[in-house]
């Protein structure tokens, strides 16, 4: 049985989810959009609004260490954790004004369309592919039951979501490849 706290953490994956996947919709976009040129900021800041109590979560359900690592998982773990904290951060970057909303307050007009080239061609969404890699070395260096619950939720999270965009988005807005 799962204790209260690693429930808690699950729950808020479940929100962080239903926040994410569906405030940022194609259909939620387009009709928020045109009740707000504002949208996408306040979108965005919902989500990290919501990501920041689901990371106090994380941290509040440290207590169960299910093994050891051995040497050779901890530097695994380290280049996992360095390369995926690297994809995040210029991916991070690159969005934080083009898609985010933000460019609206300095007076960007977000005119571009989903990038095609870099991890975009292979990734909808490089942020989350550096995250699952982040989190999953977090994990194999630090394997506390809290690590793995955060590496599954969010590797079932961003699977789920690409399976239920490609339902209910247009093909169009996918990579190709």
């Amino acid at each position: 049985m799962l204790k209260s706290s690693y429930i808690t953490l699950i729950i808020w994956w479940v929100i962080f989810g239903i926040i994410h996947t569906g405030l940022g919709s194609g259909t939620a976009t387009k009709i928020m959009a045109r009740v707000s040129k504002y949208y996408r900021a306040i979108y965005s800041l919902l989500v990290f609004i919501t990501l920041l109590i689901l990371i106090h979560y994380h941290f509040a359900a440290i207590d169960t260490i299910l093994f050891r690592p051995h040497w050779v998982e901890k530097i695994i773990a380290a280049i996992f954790i360095l390369s995926g904290f690297v994809v995040m951060v210029v991916y991070t970057w690159s969005y934080l004004l083009t898609f985010s909303g933000l460019g609206i307050i300095f007076g960007i007009e977000d005119t571009s369309a989903l990038p095609q080239t870099g991890l975009y061609a292979y990734s909808r969404h490089p942020m989350f592919a550096g995250a699952i890699i982040f989190m999953w070395g977090i994990f194999l260096g630090y394997p506390y039951m809290n690590n793995l619950i955060s590496a599954v939720c969010l590797t079932l999270y961003a699977f789920s979501t690409v399976y239920l965009r490609k339902i209910f988005w247009k093909a169009e807005n996918f990579p190709k490849g």
